[in-house]
């Protein structure tokens, strides 16, 4: 199939960015909250079409294959591309947070071997 962008309008609701080391560009959705007002309402999403540009459905369901895409995800794809199965179509970073060495933690290991409550649930 064929990726057809849906709601992906540069400024609204996504940005270019340029990896200055490798030169590749890539697309970032924007959180809605940094959004224009024109945007807050778009959804933006990847839809999979055929060679004639009709929608693929999701097999065994009446479904059309579409995926929204969540602020911040990367899009290293240009719209009209061909795809084919397995490939990535976006990728969604992950922010590590909580503890950021070991000894904070250690408190929190104590009170789960001694079976008391913590003094912050989680």
């Amino acid at each position: 199939g064929f990726i057809r962008f849906t709601d992906m309008i540069d400024g609204q609701t996504i940005t270019r960015q340029t990896d200055e080391l490798t030169g590749l560009s890539s697309l970032v959705v924007l959180d809605s909250a940094e959004r224009t007002a024109g945007g807050k309402d778009l959804r933006p999403a990847l839809k999979i079409v055929d060679a004639q540009g009709n929608d693929v459905l999701i097999p065994g369901t009446d479904m059309p294959a579409q995926y929204f895409l969540p602020g911040k995800a990367i899009v290293q794809l240009e719209d009209g591309v061909q795809i084919s199965s397995g490939d990535t179509l976006a990728r969604i970073p992950q922010e590590s947070g909580g503890t950021k060495d070991i000894t904070g933690g250690l408190p929190r290991v104590a009170d789960l071997f001694e079976a008391r409550r913590p003094k912050e649930p989680a």
